[in-house]
């Protein structure tokens, strides 16, 4: 359920510190006319628009609701007016809906709004920018289902902000679309990937190591086409700088005899681990999340580093309680090059530059040349990948896809979420336009903030790994031992579901039998590390079981049936996985210790 106004204003609060005074005073040029309709109401005249009937603004905002209220959706409203619209939405929703309403006047106090709506979301325009924050706190679970209402003649009054307000909510939508979509599609890969990570973490130290460990500047490269023009000077700067390298962007600065300082990795998939399993670097540490394919660490020869990229807090909770060192969470977005970001950022004071972040088919390419994954774009290959045009690095247009799109509102939430104490810049020179970060060339970056004559020392890291072998195996045994009783709980809730005697709801004694199965399934999966295998399933049960439009008594009792069983035989099979996935970790385990 979603919080009051008030217990969100602490957080809205860190996003809006100050009032934007020149976006206030332009919006007080408008003229608000505060009039009287004909059966007694307030109406609207802004700028010589009427933005609610002159005669039934009541009656007018009923029949627009009729006409756009979506079940089980949240719906943004963009214009406050009088308030009509709103409390015709308010008295319409049948699922208690979420609202949120937008209105460019909002800080004019040109508007009146009505008290009984004072601790209802209503909020500036300034709210756009910041709008998946919010949704955040307030209903986490809405993703892609929107619906967007608009007080009559607001989107001619205030054209270019309704237009924000709808790209906006596209990017939400695309943002989490992607998301989920990779939730889903690696779940499965990235639980066994963990349980094989936690023996990485008997040889690893944590990233908790190396915070601020340095004050050099820091150069992140990535993959995008644009990184070819950036080697040379890359070459020449290369003893005064750390280097990170995103992921498989390595092979391509090995090719060009260039050797990163950290290869950062979080991809847990196989394409990730063959752009590593012939190379043995012996200079480069990796930094890792326990999502990573495990193989990947197999090319390095040094002792690695291990952190946790944000939004896996059930993982984050229950290493906090079982692994005796502290592993730094980091926001890490959906890709590696966020997760670089943020490294970059912890391990050194010093300023940022980025290239070869293009998040674009720039020359018509997907990555720089050389790299194993790169090849030319053309109109069927853009179709597939459902391509598109948007703003670029220097404000002409550039063609880009979803996935990279995604990894660009990452990177702008990155520095509203944490706003970086180092200076950072985007040194592409191509690609997109990421809002937020000063644009500059290489070269600039490099004279203003890099002295060829200092060179960078690496200093020793002879650091404590972050967990005994014997202290793992313990974990491992203890786990499976919980996975056996969640399973069988599970069994029974099976059971008691199927032989509930009525066809229209569940029996008191089958109610209390569940609850019991429920709560002691819960006291043991908040000491089990299986939230990553179970993420989908929560996802399907949320948004595949919702209530129909006025559904009867039996049809909710079928729903509801279905969406226990549902979650019982998927949990099971989720749990029995994962206890295959410990099982063959354990043998892992055996092996590096025998």
């Amino acid at each position: 359920m979603p919080f009051g106004k008030q217990a969100f204003l602490c957080i809205y609060n860190l996003f809006i510190a100050t009032d934007n005074k020149e976006e206030v005073i332009a919006m007080n040029e408008y003229q608000v006319e505060h009039l009287r309709t004909k059966d007694d109401h307030e109406t609207l005249k802004i700028d010589n628009y009427f933005v609610h009937s002159r005669y039934s603004p009541l009656k007018e905002a009923e029949r627009y609701i009729d006409k756009h209220y979506t079940f089980q959706h949240t719906h943004i409203l963009f214009g406050y007016g009088a308030g009509h619209v709103h409390e015709a939405f308010k008295k319409q929703r049948k699922a208690n809906e979420l609202l949120i309403t937008i209105d460019p006047l909002i800080k004019t106090k040109q508007l009146n709004i009505q008290k009984k709506h004072q601790q209802d979301y209503i909020f500036g325009a300034e709210m756009i920018e910041k709008l998946e924050f919010l949704l955040a706190h307030i209903d986490n679970e809405t993703r892609t289902t929107f619906t967007i209402l608009c007080t009559s003649n607001y989107d001619k009054i205030f054209p270019n902000v309704y237009k924000a307000l709808l790209q906006k909510i596209k990017d939400i939508q695309e943002a989490n679309r992607v998301n989920d979509y990779t939730i889903i599609r690696y779940a499965d890969k990235w639980q066994e990937n963990l349980e094989l990570n936690l023996i990485n973490l008997t040889k690893d130290a944590s990233l908790v190591n190396l915070k601020k460990y340095y004050d050099a500047p820091v150069i992140i490269a990535s993959s995008g086409p644009s990184l070819t023009k950036q080697l040379p000077l890359l070459n020449k700067i290369r003893k005064n700088i750390i280097l990170i390298s995103s992921g498989s962007t390595t092979n391509v600065l090995l090719a060009h005899g260039i050797t990163p300082d950290f290869v950062v990795s979080m991809d847990g998939g196989e394409p990730n681990y063959k752009h590593f399993k012939d190379l043995k670097l012996t200079e480069s540490k990796l930094v890792y999340t326990y999502q990573n394919h495990p193989g990947v660490r197999e090319a390095f020869t040094q002792e690695c580093f291990v952190c946790n990229n944000q939004g896996f807090s059930g993982v984050d909770s229950y290493m906090a309680k079982h692994i005796p060192t502290e592993i730094p969470v980091l926001l890490g977005g959906s890709t590696v090059a966020n997760l670089a970001f943020s490294v970059g950022q912890y391990i050194s004071t010093g300023p940022i530059a980025f290239i070869g972040q293009d998040l674009a088919y720039t020359g018509n390419v997907t990555h720089v040349s050389g790299h194993n994954h790169s090849k030319g774009i053309s109109k069927e290959f853009l179709e597939e990948r459902e391509g598109f045009e948007t703003v670029g690095y220097y404000g002409d247009k550039v063609w880009t896809s979803p996935p990279m799109y995604s990894m660009k509102l990452e990177f702008e939430k990155m520095i509203v979420l944490h706003p970086p104490v180092n200076k950072f810049y985007n040194c592409t020179e191509g690609g997109v336009k990421i809002k937020g970060y000063e644009q500059c060339t290489f070269q600039e970056f490099c004279n203003e903030f890099i002295d060829t004559n200092i060179q960078f020392k690496k200093r020793p890291t002879n650091f404590e790994a972050c967990i005994q072998e014997a202290e793992i195996q313990q974990l491992f045994e203890h786990e499976l031992v919980q996975l056996t009783q969640c399973i069988e709980l599970y069994e029974e809730g099976i059971n008691v579901v199927e032989m509930n005697k009525s066809d229209e709801r569940f029996t008191a004694k089958s109610l209390k039998k569940l609850e019991e199965i429920d709560g002691q399934a819960r006291i043991l999966l908040n000491d089990m590390l299986v939230d990553i295998i179970l993420s989908p399933i929560v996802m399907s049960i949320i948004n595949g079981f919702l209530p129909k439009e006025n559904e009867t008594v039996r049809q909710s009792y079928k729903r509801v049936k279905e969406q226990n069983l549902t979650l019982y035989k998927e949990s099971i099979r989720a749990l029995e996985k994962t206890k295959s996935y410990i099982e063959n970790a354990m043998k892992k385990l055996q092996e590096v210790t025998s």
